[in-house]
């Protein structure tokens, strides 16, 4: 069985307005079915018991790699509320699994490069340039889930004339790379109401298990996010976003599963390369001009962790920003850590591989 990133398919399909409302609603407590709320997991439960149906075999369910630690639990409760002995897997681990094949996740804003590689990428569909990261890549492996455009030929064109192999991974290949069960599953049962910790083949990399049981996970792997001409490492089970409104520039926002705290990160072209004395003289000035307390703390020979950078805080009812605007060629990239206040200190550490990561992809 598959579920999302837009549709749900097992041996028997599901009605087609509750699938779009638990995938609308997955970040949710309550979802509207039947003109009334529910709460998601009950639609999610509903849902995959449909898609299963009568079917009398083992049950394994393949989600996006990219989705969030929260969405991934859910869903996993669901399914073990239907079939507790059900296993649940992410796409990239189960394709990457017996080849040498870079693999390429595609969804409809971004591509998704891993986990086979040591330093995953979620690369922007709209501002693509798969060249420029895959060059050294011989075989590359599209995994195109249901009802996700396709890429462009003429990106493809340009894989091929770089000599780059490109497959595209069929249904069936995920089904041959789901482990093999070990024991005769239990029958379906509605009544079912406990659930079991993920049987996890989705690589170490997202131990969503311990959030079952109310347990703090360990810290996962960073990934590189990439946007435009800059990159910049977070954590691996973060969502990633385009902001283009409100307040501040557009930029890429990052966000914790709990929704407490975020990274943002924006970027600006300079016309040759800058000192960072030279940019704090702008960046002053441009803070002056903004409403009084709102940007506090302005430091031009800032420092967080090993990096040098241009330092303030932003403030906003209910939470604060605090910047780090670093230099690197001829990018300025600002890396802002947004929380509460009291959760500053609980989110330092991803703040700081942040600034230190964020560099200027060439």
């Amino acid at each position: 069985m598959e579920a999302g990133p837009c549709t749900v398919r097992g041996p028997r399909r599901p009605p087609a307005e509750w699938v779009a409302a638990a995938l609308d609603g997955i970040d949710d407590a309550f979802v509207l079915r039947d003109d009334g709320p529910v709460p998601t997991g009950d639609l999610w439960r509903d849902v995959l018991d449909a898609a299963i149906g009568d079917h009398p075999g083992p049950v394994a369910l393949v989600l996006p790699t990219w989705w969030s630690d929260r969405r991934v639990a859910t869903v996993t409760r669901a399914m073990h509320r239907c079939r507790p002995d059900a296993t649940v897997h992410r796409r990239s681990a189960l394709l990457s699994a017996g080849t040498d094949a870079t693999v390429l996740e595609v969804a409809d804003d971004f591509v998704l490069t891993g986990p086979d590689s040591a330093q995953p990428l979620v690369l922007d569909r709209h501002t693509l340039d798969l060249t420029a990261h895959l060059g050294a890549v011989g075989e590359v492996l599209i995994d195109l889930p249901d009802a996700v455009s396709p890429l462009p030929a003429d990106v493809l064109g340009e894989l091929r004339a770089l000599g780059i192999q490109v497959n595209h991974a069929a249904r069936q290949r995920l089904s041959r790379a789901l482990p093999k069960p070990d024991r005769q599953p239990s029958k379906p049962s509605r009544s079912v109401r406990r659930y079991t910790a993920i049987a996890a083949t989705a690589a170490a990399a997202l131990a969503v298990g311990w959030l079952a049981h109310g347990v703090a996970p360990p810290a996962p792997d960073d990934v590189l996010v990439v946007e435009g001409r800059v990159g910049v490492r977070v954590p691996a089970h973060w969502t990633t976003q385009r902001i283009t409104a409100g307040p501040g520039s557009a930029r890429v926002r990052v966000a914790a599963p709990s929704g407490s705290a975020a990274v943002h990160f924006t970027q600006s072209r300079l016309a040759a390369p800058e000192s960072l004395s030279g940019l704090a003289v702008r960046l002053r000035g441009a803070v002056a001009a903004e409403t009084p307390g709102v940007f506090v703390d302005f430091d031009p020979a800032g420092r967080v962790g090993t990096r040098a950078a241009v330092t303030y805080r932003e403030v906003r009812p209910g939470s604060q920003t605090r910047w780090a605007v670093v230099v690197d060629g001829t990018t300025s990239i600002a890396v802002g850590c947004q929380s509460s206040p009291a959760d500053a200190d609980a989110f330092a550490e991803i703040c700081t591989r942040a600034v230190e990561s964020a560099h200027e992809i060439t």
